[in-house]
């Protein structure tokens, strides 16, 4: 969800730059090639708050689902397949993200 609120402020804020850039035409010093650069900066939000939509989705629907006399967690991946774990997926995700050991595959045992 952080990753989601970031994408937003990041487009509103770059979005706002890029006009203000554009409506000064290079009075800022940028030159067109720091004028164009900064004209990126939202389509680079857009890619941040597609990334976190997916994720958040992803985490979302993981659920608990009794299976064979046990417990076993459900959710549905990146590319609609379903995905099974005994062991809840969203550590390895979370270690994942901080870049540590976690594969971010959630542990499909």
């Amino acid at each position: 969800m952080d990753r989601v609120i970031f994408s937003i402020i990041w487009i509103i804020v770059a979005t706002g730059m890029s006009i203000g850039l554009y409506l000064q035409e290079g009075q800022a010093g940028l030159g067109r090639i720091g004028t164009v650069l900064v004209a990126l900066f939202p389509f680079f939000g857009v890619w941040i708050l597609w990334d976190g939509v997916r994720r958040l989705r992803r985490r979302r629907s993981v659920r608990r689902v009794q299976e064979h006399g046990g417990e076993v967690y459900v959710w549905t991946e990146f590319d609609g397949s379903e995905r099974r774990s005994h062991r809840d997926p969203r550590d390895a995700w979370d270690a994942a993200d901080r870049d540590e050991d976690g594969g971010g595959d959630g542990g499909g045992d």
